[in-house]
């Protein structure tokens, strides 16, 4: 990366007024350069700030007292490591985006002896009763839960164009506005409709020697 041509200038006179300090021709100049616009007085009093603490550098000045303006430049090895930094950054934040947009699916639990209540993005309700875990997404085309264990009574918000699928060990739950329970035991997943009509409730999918129970 090559250094701003004002920071450049500004560490050749730097150099000049330190291996020169009682030239008056030379001052004479720089203080014209100097006033000339602000980003050179800036630039130099930048590097000069530099210079007096880096007093390292001054004991490694050759006895000519030439000295390469490069070594008031930072290292070329800084930006990469600033490079690559920012690299690692955008890829945690692109992950976070991607589990959060893309996954999408929060975790909700109560313990042995606890309830929740938990009101889901699109108005939908769920009730989840003692030592129960559910898995949601609300999706644009769809909204999915998942019963991982014990028993949850859902309320949901009517949305004709996104079902409501609530998945049960190889059972699919299938609603578009309701309310119902499904319990998950060992064997069997059970179904309580409390509100709405057969139409609006379908079930799919019972495979392995599941049984799925339907009760009003």
């Amino acid at each position: 990366m090559n250094a701003d041509p004002v920071e450049r200038e500004a560490s050749r006179w730097l150099v000049s007024r330190d291996a020169r300090p009682a030239d008056p021709e030379l001052a004479s100049a720089f203080d014209q350069w100097l006033n000339a616009d602000i980003r050179h007085r800036v630039a130099y009093l930048k590097l000069e700030s530099a210079w007096r603490r880096g007093d390292k550098l001054r004991d490694l000045r050759p006895l000519d007292r030439g000295v390469n303006p490069d070594l008031l430049r930072p290292p070329r090895h800084y930006w990469s490591l600033g490079i690559a930094a920012s690299l690692v950054l955008a890829l945690l934040v692109a992950g976070v985006f991607f589990a959060n947009t893309q996954l999408g699916w929060q975790r909700y639990e109560t313990r042995v002896g606890g309830l929740s209540r938990i009101v889901l993005e699109d108005g939908s309700v769920i009730d989840l009763n003692t030592d129960s875990e559910v898995r949601a997404r609300i999706g644009s085309d769809q909204r999915q839960v998942r019963l991982v264990r014990g028993e949850g009574r859902f309320q949901v918000a009517h949305d004709r164009t996104r079902p409501f699928v609530v998945s049960a060990a190889n059972a699919d739950v299938r609603a578009v506005g309701t309310a119902f329970a499904v319990r998950l035991r060992q064997r069997q997943v059970d179904v309580l409709v409390s509100e709405g009509t057969e139409d609006v409730l379908r079930f799919a999918g019972i495979e392995g020697g599941r049984e799925l129970e339907f009760h009003r």
